[in-house]
Order: structure tokens, then C-alpha cells, then sequence
């Protein structure tokens, strides 16, 4: 296959009868030898042909878990009724809604009591309010030294922490 974008040859790219009419062809003119063929040419049967997108609508009965069912448009909604999905239930989560809030801004000099001040807090979120909390730095390395704070002596006693 000639990629006109990139003006190269992917030989790992097949488009069926018409990438074996090409070999044919490049063989006829003489830019590979006739061995080629043997590879290259042959009838393909197709036996037979699979959809994922069919595999719902041979069972009776679809069960699944989705926390945006509710947010669906109107699109998703007809899509959904072309598997026969007729009937849907919204559970209700078992989390208490919170709301987002700021702490605020702070500006400390020392890399040190800025790692302090931000173990303080994610405390107060994570050990006193029971509330999961992210924490996100400008770089790898700043998350690095974080890290390393959290190891060291001083800001040792809060282990639930997960980097990513």
C-alpha cells in the first residue's frame, strides 16, 4: 500500500482483492520478482463475519452498571432502544453530595513547609473528613520531592497516599 500522506510503502497495510491487483500489476511492470505471487495472491473466502456491536441482542436479558445512564442525550437514548433496552433503573449513589471547595491560596518560600501545609491538609480531608483528595503538582519531580517528604521524619504518619 503507497501512502500518499507520508509518500512511503506499508507492506502491512492490505486492502483485499485490490492490494492483490496491485501486486499483480508491479509484477507485470517488473518491480518484483514473480515469486511474489506465491505470497501474495490468492481467493479469500470470507466464512463468515462478527459484530461486537450484534453480541447484545442474542441475550434476553442485559444487566450493567453506568454512573452516567442518567446524563444520556438524546442520540445515546435511541442507541440504547436499538438493543432493546427498554427499561433502565437509576440507584441512587451512597455517597453523600459534596461540594467542591477551595482552600485557598497559600504561598510558602521553603519547599519544606510548603510540603508541611499541603500533608495538613490532605489530614484534614482524607483522615478527618473521610473525603479522597488530589493532589496535583507542576512536574514528576516536584511530585518526587513530595514524596520524599512524605518518607521523611516530619512527614511521616499519613501512608494512604497513591502516586500516579
Amino acid at each position: 500500500y503507497y501512502n500518499d500522506r507520508t509518500e512511503t510503502l506499508d507492506a502491512h497495510i492490505n486492502y483485499g482483492y485490490l492490494t492483490m491487483f496491485a501486486y499483480i500489476r508491479e509484477v507485470e511492470e517488473g518491480n518484483f520478482p514473480e515469486s511474489v505471487l506465491e505470497d501474495q495472491v490468492g481467493l479469500v473466502i470470507v466464512c463468515g463475519e462478527l459484530s461486537f456491536a450484534a453480541f447484545p441482542s442474542l441475550y434476553s436479558y442485559i444487566l450493567g452498571l453506568s454512573g452516567t445512564l442518567s446524563q444520556l442525550g438524546k442520540h445515546e437514548i435511541e442507541l440504547l432502544r436499538d438493543y432493546n433496552l427498554r427499561t433502565v433503573s437509576y440507584i441512587p449513589t451512597t455517597f453523600q453530595r459534596k461540594e467542591v471547595t477551595s482552600l485557598g491560596c497559600q504561598v510558602r518560600s521553603e519547599e519544606v513547609e510548603f510540603h508541611r501545609v499541603i500533608k495538613e491538609q490532605l489530614v484534614r480531608v482524607v483522615e478527618h473528613d473521610g473525603r479522597a483528595c488530589l493532589v496535583l503538582f507542576e512536574d514528576g519531580d516536584k511530585v518526587r520531592h513530595f514524596e520524599t517528604y512524605l518518607k521523611s521524619e516530619e512527614g511521616q504518619h499519613f501512608g494512604r497516599v497513591q502516586v500516579l
